[in-house]
C-alpha cells in the first residue's frame, strides 16, 4: 500500500518539527493511567497488541499470573488506544483492525488472519523504556539526540533498532523514534499516533486480560 511505503520513508530521517510534547508519560498525577500496587511495588497497565496464534501460544495459559518477558515487547499505555479505538471515526473510515494497524504503524494484513487480541499487563514502570533518542519514560517527549547517560545497552539496542526496523520482516516499520506510533492514515496529517514503549528483558510482568480487538473497542467493555 502506498501510504504504507511513504511512511516508512518519512519516518527513517525524524525532524525537529516532528517532536511532540503531551507524549503519555509514566506519571502517577497523569489523570488516565491505571495504577496497582503488587507485593509493594508500583505498577502501571500497559497493553500489547497481537495476533490470535501468539497468543494462544504465548499468552494464553499464563493470564492472572506473573510472566517473564525474555525480549523487548511494544506496548502503550492503558486506555490510549482503547479510548481512541472508541470513537466512532475509527468505525466508519476503515474496518477497525485496519485503522488500528494504520494508527500503531503496523502494515496492512494481506491475507485473512483471526481477529487479533489486546492483552493487558501490569508493568513497573522502571521495566520500560521509551523507544526513542531519549528513552526516559517519564517525560512528555522526546529529542533526537542521545543522552550521554544513557547505558551502553540501550544505547546498542537503539542503534541496532535503527538500522534494521525500516526494513524488518521484509516490510519494514515506520518507527518515528520520537516516542509515538506513527499514524499513516492520510487523514491525520502530523502523523502522531499513540505513545509507545518497549519493556526491558529479563523482567516480569502480570498478565491481566485479554479482549478480542471488537470488545476492547467498545463502550461496554
Amino acid at each position: 500500500m502506498k501510504w504504507y511505503s511513504e511512511a516508512i520513508t518519512d519516518a527513517l530521517n525524524p525532524e525537529p518539527s516532528e517532536i511532540v510534547n503531551y507524549l503519555w508519560g509514566i506519571n502517577p498525577s497523569h489523570p488516565q493511567l491505571q495504577y496497582k500496587n503488587i507485593d509493594g511495588e508500583l505498577y502501571v497497565k500497559a497493553v500489547s497488541w497481537m495476533s490470535q496464534s501468539a497468543y494462544d501460544k504465548y499468552y494464553k495459559a499464563s493470564m492472572g499470573q506473573a510472566y517473564p518477558v525474555t525480549y523487548p515487547s511494544w506496548v502503550t499505555l492503558v486506555p490510549q488506544i482503547q479510548a481512541s479505538c472508541q470513537l466512532a471515526g475509527y468505525d466508519n473510515s476503515y474496518p477497525m483492525e485496519l485503522r488500528l494497524r494504520m494508527a500503531l504503524g503496523l502494515p496492512p494484513s494481506f491475507q485473512e488472519e483471526p481477529s487479533r487480541v489486546f492483552v493487558e499487563m501490569w508493568v513497573r514502570p522502571q521495566d520500560v523504556n521509551r523507544p526513542a533518542a531519549t528513552p526516559d519514560p517519564y517525560t512528555n517527549f522526546a529529542g533526537l539526540d542521545i543522552p550521554i547517560n544513557v547505558t551502553d545497552e540501550y544505547r546498542l539496542w537503539f542503534n541496532d533498532t535503527r538500522a534494521y526496523q525500516y526494513t524488518l520482516d521484509g516490510v519494514g516499520y515506520p518507527w518515528t523514534q520520537l516516542g509515538y506510533t506513527y499514524d499513516w492514515a492520510p487523514q491525520n496529517t502530523n502523523h502522531v499516533g499513540f505513545s509507545e514503549y518497549v519493556l526491558k528483558t529479563d523482567i516480569t510482568v502480570y498478565l491481566d486480560a485479554a479482549y478480542p480487538t471488537e470488545e476492547y473497542c467498545t463502550d461496554e467493555n
